[in-house]
């Protein structure tokens, strides 16, 4: 990851181990009810909301204080394949978590920094106080913010 949105350490290295040795034949999304992944926070018709395993530390230069992620139940590589009625569904969740403070963000199919190919929406709950420095290396993974 880089840019505005960052892992501590520890979790950047989770992160990594777990893409190495998962089956990229296998999309982790579609296997919410197995035991090792997190289980949905809440269910709906068409999505399910869970925790983000790897979770995000810093966004926009706030430290991160949830970070939940919006998965369609049936496999969707993006938002043009969704029907009228998932991307109601959709709008409707979005905007639920968005009035208890979450922001969103989704990205686009084609995009470098994407691992899983599932459309998802991050939901992130920030600290109302942004940072007023960050240093973030890239390699060896460092993260620091005041």
């Amino acid at each position: 990851m880089s840019g505005p949105i960052t892992r501590t350490r520890k979790v950047q290295k989770q992160y990594r181990r777990y893409m190495e040795r998962s089956d990229k034949s296998i999309c982790y999304f579609c296997k919410l009810d197995e035991a090792e992944a997190p289980k949905p926070v809440q269910d709906y018709t068409h999505f399910y909301v869970a925790p983000n395993q790897f979770s995000y530390a810093m966004w926009d230069a706030c430290k991160v204080i949830d970070h939940l992620m919006l998965i369609p139940k049936k496999h969707r590589v993006g938002l043009a394949s969704f029907s009228a009625k998932e991307l109601d569904e959709m709008a409707k969740i979005i905007a639920e978590y968005e009035t208890k403070g979450y922001t969103f963000y989704g990205r686009a199919t084609e995009t470098v920094t994407g691992s899983v190919a599932h459309q998802h929406t991050h939901l992130v709950k920030l600290e109302r106080k942004r940072r007023s420095w960050i240093v973030y290396l890239r390699k060896p993974h460092v993260l620091l913010s005041r």
